[in-house]
């Protein structure tokens, strides 16, 4: 497994003679995980993006195994001539709260949320009257991201996601691990693999998830991410309660509304360029 602190956008080469080959292969990869999937993340379809379906072309043709299926080929112009006449792909959301569901499996005529905040009224006993929001924003996130399936939802390549308060001044800092490609010192060439068959990470229903116990004994596993580290803008976030009253419940959602938020401004980007499969300076 491959940690790193700064977005490497390397692509694995694969070597194939054809793209139905390839789509084969990587739907036989994605049936053999037994793990489940992230609670957080939305499902996804198989079938890979015009995108993914363009960059794996050129990786055939580069690699010398054969020229690109036809139909690649004509994907891979399509998105050649977005980029050359300056459009750009919609950027995925990489955070957002899940209402509808919130409020359909709720009881009692509370959301699920409203009853988790309401039950464990107590964690946010150190955080009554607080002068700074930090404390009560990063209690009222952590409930709502261990709900599952989660309050709060992410992208399918974020793995993890925390909102905490900084030992060293008090703002409010996040800690997002991210799925991302093979680092391109890996990806411009194979020769390090020495024919080891080594995978990435494996898909179970779009999902990304940890090998199997059976996969682990057939062949070698290297699975990159980013860890990602950063301050979050205070301005918005809801003052803490004073006490256990009614304003908790609507002051926490305040306060996850506007992390999620906030985490989705400083992640899109990412994860939209992680998807898109293609270098930044293409």
């Amino acid at each position: 497994m491959i940690n790193t602190r700064v977005g490497g956008t390397g692509h694995r080469r694969r070597g194939m003679t054809s793209l139905a080959q390839h789509v084969h292969d990587m739907r036989a990869d994605q049936t053999t995980s037994t793990d489940h999937k992230n609670p957080h993340a939305e499902s996804s379809t198989l079938e890979p993006t015009a995108c993914q379906v363009a960059t794996r072309a050129r990786h055939t043709s580069d690699s010398g195994t054969g020229s690109p299926h036809p139909a690649a080929r004509v994907k891979m112009t399509g998105w050649t001539s977005r980029l050359g006449t300056g459009m750009s792909m919609p950027e995925p959301r990489a955070f957002w709260l899940d209402e509808q569901f919130d409020r359909e499996r709720g009881a009692d005529g509370r959301g699920r949320y409203e009853a988790e905040v309401l039950g464990r009224i107590d964690e946010f006993t150190d955080t009554w009257g607080d002068i700074a929001p930090v404390a009560f924003a990063a209690t009222a996130w952590r409930l709502a991201s261990e709900l599952s399936p989660g309050y709060v939802r992410w992208h399918r390549r974020i793995v993890s996601a925390t909102c905490a308060r900084s030992p060293w001044d008090g703002s409010m800092v996040c800690a997002v691990t991210v799925v991302s490609r093979w680092p391109a010192e890996l990806s411009w060439t194979r020769q390090w693999q020495r024919d080891r068959g080594w995978r990435d990470w494996p898909q179970l229903f779009g999902q990304y998830t940890n090998p199997s116990e059976q996969d682990q004994t057939r062949s070698p596993h290297l699975r990159a991410m980013l860890q990602v580290d950063a301050p979050v803008p205070l301005d918005d976030l809801p003052p803490a309660p004073d006490g256990p009253d009614h304003s908790v419940v609507p002051a926490a959602r305040r306060a996850v509304a506007v992390l999620a938020r906030e985490l989705n401004e400083l992640l899109a980007p990412m994860i939209g360029q992680l998807e898109a499969g293609v270098p930044a300076d293409s």
